[in-house]
């Protein structure tokens, strides 16, 4: 994976990571980019990979932790979606605030956990898959105050996997 473009700027981390899954094997059919600052299409074409275009949908306005917001991209997923589909998600807003309420409604929010028996909550046929989470993959860049907070983004990260949501850092 190429780690800067010719103009020696480091690609997009979406661009990145679909990257990264697609030399193992996983292209991903559509990628959802969220993006506040507002950014001429033509710059943002340029930034993505010829490769990837088709399945991009880059979207120019910010998210909202609202659970009934349309610009939520987690009734995106609840919508669209299901266990049966590889799902991955990187949250990395910028604002510790905005993103620990995302954090909170995937905790909150049975459908995207798994249930006892290995089934996703939101799994209506009941088959047990090999990938059982809504979410399959969910990077996040946890922002720290201080050395004290390291052991509470521990604890976070603890929680959602204890729910099913296989929880990763992001750096």
């Amino acid at each position: 994976i190429p780690r800067s473009r010719p103009d020696s700027r480091p690609p997009p981390p979406a661009v990145y990571l679909t990257e990264t899954f697609r030399r193992f094997g996983l292209p991903f059919d559509h990628i959802y980019a969220y993006e506040i600052t507002p950014t001429e299409p033509e710059t943002m074409v340029e930034s993505v990979p010829e490769n990837m275009r088709a399945a991009y949908h880059w979207i120019n306005v910010g998210v909202d932790p609202d659970a009934n917001s349309a610009n939520n991209p987690f009734n995106l997923i609840l919508n669209h979606y299901n266990a049966h589909d590889i799902v991955v998600v990187k949250l990395d807003i910028d604002n510790s605030k905005i993103e620990l309420e995302f954090v909170r409604q995937l905790l909150q929010d049975e459908r995207f956990h798994v249930t006892a028996n290995g089934i996703a909550s939101n799994n209506t046929d009941g088959a047990s898959s090999s990938s059982s989470a809504l979410i399959d993959h969910f990077y996040f860049e946890h922002h720290l105050g201080g050395p004290h907070e390291r052991t509470e983004s521990i604890q976070l990260f603890t929680k959602l996997r204890e729910k099913g949501i296989p929880a990763h850092y992001w750096v």
